[in-house]
C-alpha cells in the first residue's frame, strides 16, 4: 500500500480521536457489566469460562450503552503515534496536543501510590478480581515508552518528570523475585505470577532510561530480567504468556519480540541474538497464515485487530518493513471503514465485528500506522532518530 494513502487514514483517525475526546469504549467493560450480573451464579468461573469464546461475536450495539472513558494505554499510544507524527512533519499543534495528553495522564494516576502509576479504569478479572485502577506493568511500560518518545522530540521537562516518577514505581513499588542470575517483576501489586512480556518491556524500557541518565542500577535490572526471559525461552524458539500459564499467542510473542530487538540496539550479545532469531522464526513460521496474524499456532480466524497491530509494530522493530507494509494493506481493506477506524475482529467468513474500541485497537492501530510511516523511507532505510 502507498505510503500516501496510510498517512491519510493514519491522519484522519488523529481526528477521530480529537472529535472523540480521546475517550471511547473498552471491551472489559463487558467483562466488568457480566462479572456484576452473573458473579452471585452457582458455578460462576465455569460458566465465564464457557462464554468467553463467543465474546468476540457480541454485537457493536452491545456496547452504545457503556459510557467512554479515558485509558491511560490509549493515551500513551496517541502521544507517541503524534511523536512519531510530529518527527516527520514538525506540526507543532502536536506538540500542544501532546501537552494536553499529559495532563490526562496526570489525572489518571492511582492516587494510591507516591510515584506515578495506572491500570485498566475498570474492574476486571477473577482470580484475583482486580480492583479500578489497579497498577499493572503490562499498562506502566507501554505508556513510560510514550511519554519518553514525547520527550525525545520535545525535551519537555514536566514529561520527564512523568516518565522519572513512573519508572520509580516499577523500581519501588512492585514486588521483584531474584532466581540467581535473573529476576522477575510481579505483573501487579494483587499477583505473584512471572509474565514474560511485561518483564522484557520492563528491560526494553531500562536499557533506554540507563541511555539517558546513565544510573547503572537500570542497566543491572533490565540484564537480570533479560535473562529471565531467554532462559525460559521454550526449545521451538516460544515463550509460554507466564510461568503459570503456558498459553502462547500472537501479540504477546509479538511483544517480547518488538522489546527484543530494542534491547539488542543496546546490547548486541550473541545470547540475545539467538534468542531473538529463534523467537523470531517460531512466531513467522506459527503465528502467521501468509501476512494474516493467527488467533494461536493452531487456529487463524477470528482475527484479531490487537494482534494485527502488533504484527505491524513487531514487523517494524524486525525491519521488515515490506511485511509490515502488507499487514497494514490487509487491515485497511479487510479491517477497517476505509476512512479512520478500525474494526474489532475479522471472521472466516469475511464478515467483522465492527466495534471500535479505542485503546483495543485504535490507538494501537494509529500508533502502528505512523510508527510505519516514520521509519521507511526511500528504499526502506530507517529515518526514525528514537527508539519507541
Amino acid at each position: 500500500m502507498k505510503n500516501e494513502g496510510i498517512f491519510e487514514f493514519a491522519s484522519q483517525m488523529r481526528d477521530w480521536f480529537i472529535l472523540q475526546n480521546y475517550k471511547g469504549i473498552d471491551p472489559y467493560q463487558m467483562d466488568e457489566k457480566a462479572f456484576a450480573v452473573l458473579k452471585s451464579l452457582p458455578f460462576f468461573p465455569m460458566i465465564r469460562k464457557g462464554l468467553k469464546p463467543f465474546h468476540s461475536k457480541i454485537p457493536s450495539s452491545s456496547f452504545s450503552k457503556f459510557p467512554p472513558i479515558y485509558h491511560p494505554k490509549s493515551i500513551g499510544l496517541i502521544i507517541s503515534g503524534n511523536s512519531y507524527l510530529y518527527q516527520m512533519t514538525q506540526d507543532k499543534s502536536l506538540l500542544s496536543e501532546n501537552n494536553n495528553l499529559i495532563n490526562i495522564l496526570e489525572s489518571l494516576k492511582n492516587p494510591n501510590y507516591l510515584n506515578a502509576c495506572w491500570g485498566h479504569p475498570f474492574e476486571w478479572g477473577h482470580n484475583p478480581r482486580f480492583p479500578f485502577n489497579i497498577p499493572l506493568v503490562c499498562v506502566q511500560t507501554p505508556v513510560i515508552q510514550s511519554i519518553l518518545d514525547y520527550y525525545a522530540i520535545s525535551k519537555n521537562k514536566d514529561a520527564f518528570k512523568l516518565a522519572q516518577s513512573a519508572i520509580q514505581w516499577l523500581v519501588d513499588d512492585i514486588e521483584i523475585d531474584y532466581f540467581d542470575d535473573t529476576m522477575s517483576l510481579h505483573n501487579s501489586p494483587l499477583t505473584s505470577d512471572h509474565v514474560h512480556n511485561s518483564n522484557i518491556m520492563t528491560a526494553a524500557l531500562f536499557y533506554r532510561f540507563y541511555k539517558i541518565c546513565n544510573d547503572t542500577l537500570f542497566k543491572e535490572y533490565a540484564d537480570k530480567l533479560i535473562q529471565f526471559t531467554i532462559q525460559n525461552q521454550n526449545k521451538d524458539g516460544s515463550w509460554d504468556y507466564s510461568d503459570t500459564s503456558p498459553i502462547i499467542d500472537n501479540r504477546h510473542t509479538g511483544f517480547v519480540l518488538s522489546a527484543l530487538s530494542k534491547i539488542y540496539h543496546y546490547n548486541q550479545s550473541d545470547e540475545i541474538k539467538k534468542s531473538l532469531e529463534r523467537g523470531e522464526k517460531y512466531y513467522y513460521s506459527n503465528l502467521f497464515d501468509k501476512v494474516i496474524p493467527k488467533w494461536s499456532s493452531e487456529q487463524t480466524y477470528p482475527v484479531d485487530i490487537h494482534d494485527v497491530a502488533q504484527a505491524i509494530i513487531t514487523a517494524i522493530d524486525l525491519k521488515k518493513f515490506d511485511l509490515a507494509n502488507e499487514i497494514i494493506h490487509f487491515a485497511i481493506n479487510d479491517m477497517s471503514n476505509g476512512k479512520d477506524t478500525f474494526y474489532y475482529k475479522l471472521f472466516a467468513s469475511g464478515k467483522t465485528n465492527k466495534t471500535i474500541f479505542i485503546r483495543w485497537g485504535q490507538a494501537w492501530m494509529y500508533m502502528a500506522l505512523i510508527k510505519y510511516l516514520s521509519n521507511v523511507g526511500q528504499n526502506n532505510k530507517s529515518i526514525n532518530t528514537f527508539n519507541g
